[in-house]
């Protein structure tokens, strides 16, 4: 399977964000002109999906993030209740 995902952006005058998953490697390729290319995302897991992010950004910027807070808390609730289902049903 191909783990390579690639993300054209073309920014003028505005902001773009483009949300990652956790772990995931990204590679900011973005070419900006009078404005910003940044990426905030967690330290890629070993043999993690790539995301490639192409593209012009002129008086604008492009910012590549991880999965907003609020993602991340129900995540962590998912896998809590998860593992609680999990020992139930191994002391069950």
């Amino acid at each position: 399977t191909d783990s390579v995902c690639e993300v054209n952006v073309f920014c003028l005058f505005g902001g773009v964000e483009v949300r990652v998953p956790d772990g995931t490697a990204v590679r900011n390729e973005c070419i900006a002109i009078f404005g910003g290319s940044d990426t905030k995302t967690e330290p890629p897991a070993p043999g993690a999906p790539t995301v490639i992010v192409r593209g012009f950004v002129g008086f604008g910027g492009v910012e590549v993030r991880g999965p907003k807070k609020k993602d991340r808390a129900v995540e962590a609730v998912r896998v809590v209740r998860s593992d609680a289902r999990q020992l139930e049903l191994e002391f069950a």
